[in-house]
């Protein structure tokens, strides 16, 4: 093999390597492309905190607060698998008052709630008091048992409020 082909075939072979290492780098972060954001299809979601709260008191459910934002990879990673997985749907829906909330349109309500990362689901009674909250991803399991567990306190709480 000539020198000019050696030099070649190295070139080609780096630049190959290259190009294959960047894609493999840049997939963890196809999710933080500006992309319209997916929200998790099914789930009842409302954008309105406070008639979220008035429906809340009304059909005695606890609210589902989960924040977001369009530039939060992990954020679409979360709705594209975990809250799009029809059992959780399911679940959520006849559980709980889902609430999707952006934190740089509700910093307020983040503050008071003390989101410092996202996603963050929150989940509140009706009369808000904090019954759990999830911090960062979590896989449907992680995320249904928190889910569970904060439904089991609030029914504990509305016992020893009938008592």
């Amino acid at each position: 093999m000539t020198y000019r082909k050696k030099t070649f075939t190295f070139l080609f072979v780096s630049l190959l390597v290259g190009f294959v290492g960047f894609k493999l780098m840049a997939a963890p972060f196809s999710f933080h492309r500006k992309q319209t954001p997916k929200i998790a299809k099914g789930l009842k979601w409302r954008s309105d905190l406070n008639a979220a709260h008035r429906e809340s008191l009304k059909t005695n459910k606890p609210m589902l607060l989960v924040f977001h934002a369009d530039w939060c990879g992990y954020c679409k990673k979360l709705e594209a698998t975990t809250l799009s997985e029809t059992s959780m749907v399911k679940y959520i829906n006849s559980s709980f008052i889902p609430v999707h909330l952006d934190l740089d349109k509700q910093p307020k309500v983040a503050r008071i709630l003390e989101v410092k990362s996202i996603p963050c689901s929150v989940v509140l009674s009706p009369d808000a008091d904090l019954l759990g909250k999830v911090v960062g991803f979590a896989d449907s399991k992680q995320y249904r048992k928190t889910l569970e567990n904060t439904k089991r306190l609030y029914e504990l709480l509305q016992e020893q409020h009938a008592q």
